[in-house]
C-alpha cells in the first residue's frame, strides 16, 4: 500500500529516542554521545505541519560531558517526559549518576523537572535502555543495560520496589499490563506483580475504621545495590516467566532472543518481537530472521505468530494508542506497519533511513509516525487507513471467497443445463 512519507535531515544530530506529546508535536533525543566528538547532546521539540514539514519549536542542550537521551516515555496526564541520559563519566564513576531525567513542556518550552539515580553500574558503557510509564501515570519502569529494573512513583520519582536485577541476561524492554509489569530479556518474558503503593493502600481502604498498623518485617532486599533510602521497601515479585515459543522454520541451531514486549492498551494482549541469530554450522547459510508473537495475557498462551523479517532484526517498535496499529524498524532500513488484529502487512518502506533505525513513535491518533536513526534523520510517515480495522489481506481473502463461491455456483448451473 503506497502513502505519503518525507525524511527530513537533521545535521549533526544523531537521533535516539523519540515520543509525541500531541497530535502535531514530538520530542526528539540525539547527540553525539559522551565521546568528544563536539557533536551536542539535546531534547528537540517539534512541529509537524501541512505537507509534512517540521518547525522546531524549542530545544534543551544537555550539559557538557553528558550522554545523549538514549530512551524516552511521554506520560499523557502530566504532559512531561522521561529521558534516559548518563551523568558525565566524572560523575558516574562517583557513583552518583542521575540518569533518569524528567521534563516539563508547558507553553512548548522543555525545562528540566527532576531527576534521579535508578541503577547502580559505576561504568560509562552501561546506559539506560528503556523507559514506560503505567497507563495511568503514577509508576514509572526504567531498566538498564546492566539489567536492573527500578520502579519509581510519579512525580516524586521514590522507588516504589528495590531495584531487581535479572541475572546472567540481557534486559532489552518493559511493558506495564495490567496489574502487572512485564520484562523481556534474552530468552524469557518475566512477569512481575505490581506492589501496592501507599496512595493505592490509601484508597482501597478509604472508608474502612483505622486499626493499629501491624508492624513489618523487613525483608533482605534482593538487590544489594539499591542504597540505604531503600529500606523496608518491597520487591518485585517475579509471578511467572514465558519462555521463546517455537519458532516456524527457525532450526535448533539458531538462537533466538526476545527483543520487545509491548501491550495493548485496551485488551488483554501483549506483542512480543523474537529477533533470531543464524547458525554458523555447516555450509548452508541462513538468514537472519525475526518474528511477532502475540500473546493473552490472561494465560501468556500464544495466539499468533507472524514472521516480519528476512535479513535484518527488529531494532525498535511501537504500538498505536488506540491499538491498532504495530509498527517497527529494522537494522536493514526498513520500516513495516502492520494490523494489530490480523499481525497482516500494511506498509513497508525499504531503506528508509541510511543506519539502523533507533526510534519510531506513533501520534496519538494513529495517522503519523515517526522513525529516527544515527544517520541524522527523520522520517515522518502518514499510517495508511486500515478498512474498519481489517488489513488488505483478510479483505482479498474474502474476496476471493466469494469468486470461488460463485465459480462453483456457475458450474453447478452449467452442468444441470
Amino acid at each position: 500500500m503506497r502513502t505519503q512519507h518525507t525524511l527530513h535531515s537533521l545535521p549533526a544530530f544523531p537521533v535516539y529516542s523519540s515520543a509525541f506529546v500531541s497530535a502535531s508535536k514530538v520530542v526528539v533525543g540525539g547527540g553525539g554521545g559522551s565521546s568528544k566528538s563536539g557533536i551536542k547532546n539535546k531534547l528537540r521539540l517539534y512541529e509537524i505541519r501541512a505537507g509534512h514539514d517540521i518547525h522546531l519549536l524549542d530545544e534543551y542542550e544537555l550539559a557538557k560531558g553528558e550522554d545523549a537521551p538514549m530512551c524516552m516515555a511521554y506520560d499523557i496526564h502530566a504532559n512531561r517526559i522521561a529521558c534516559g541520559v548518563n551523568s558525565s563519566e566524572e560523575v558516574i564513576m562517583a557513583g552518583q549518576n542521575q540518569n533518569c531525567r524528567i521534563f516539563s513542556m508547558d507553553s512548548d518550552k522543555l525545562a528540566p523537572v527532576s531527576q534521579v539515580q535508578t541503577f547502580s553500574a559505576v561504568n560509562a558503557d552501561e546506559y539506560t535502555r528503556v523507559a514506560a510509564f503505567s497507563s495511568d501515570g503514577s509508576l514509572l519502569a526504567v531498566g538498564a543495560t546492566n539489567s536492573e529494573i527500578s520502579l519509581l512513583e510519579i512525580p516524586s520519582l521514590t522507588p516504589v520496589a528495590t531495584r531487581y536485577k535479572i541475572s546472567d541476561v540481557d534486559l532489552y524492554d518493559l511493558t506495564f499490563c495490567g496489574d502487572t509489569l512485564v520484562a523481556a530479556s534474552t530468552k524469557k518474558l518475566h512477569i512481575f506483580s505490581l506492589p501496592t503503593t501507599d496512595s493505592s493502600e490509601k484508597a482501597s481502604n478509604g472508608s474502612a475504621s483505622p486499626s493499629k498498623p501491624k508492624k513489618k518485617k523487613k525483608k533482605k532486599s534482593r538487590d544489594s545495590t539499591s542504597g540505604s533510602g531503600n529500606a523496608g521497601l518491597k520487591s518485585l515479585q517475579l509471578s511467572r516467566a514465558v519462555e521463546i515459543p517455537k519458532l516456524p522454520g527457525v532450526s535448533e541451531d539458531e538462537s533466538a532472543t526476545f527483543r520487545v514486549v509491548r501491550s495493548h492498551p485496551t485488551s488483554n494482549i501483549a506483542f512480543a518481537v523474537i529477533n533470531t541469530t543464524p547458525s554458523h554450522r555447516g555450509k548452508k547459510k541462513t538468514s537472519r530472521k525475526s518474528f511477532l508473537v502475540k500473546y493473552n495475557t490472561e494465560d501468556w498462551s500464544v495466539l499468533k505468530v507472524r514472521k516480519i523479517g528476512e535479513k535484518g532484526g527488529v531494532t525498535c517498535f511501537d504500538i498505536s494508542a488506540d491499538g491498532r496499529f504495530l509498527a517497527y524498524g529494522t537494522s536493514d532500513y526498513c520500516i513495516g506497519i502492520l494490523d494489530s488484529h490480523t499481525l497482516g502487512p500494511l506498509l513497508t518502506i525499504l531503506r528508509a533511513h541510511e543506519f539502523p533505525l533507533t526510534t519510531l513513535c506513533f501520534d496519538p491518533s494513529g495517522t503519523l509516525l515517526i522513525s529516527g536513526s544515527p544517520d541524522n534523520s527523520i522520517r515522518v510517515v502518514q499510517v495508511p487507513a486500515a478498512s474498519n480495522g481489517y488489513s488488505w489481506s483478510i479483505i482479498l481473502a474474502i474476496l476471493l471467497a466469494l469468486l470461488l463461491v460463485l465459480l462453483g455456483v456457475a458450474i453447478e448451473f452449467l452442468q444441470r443445463r
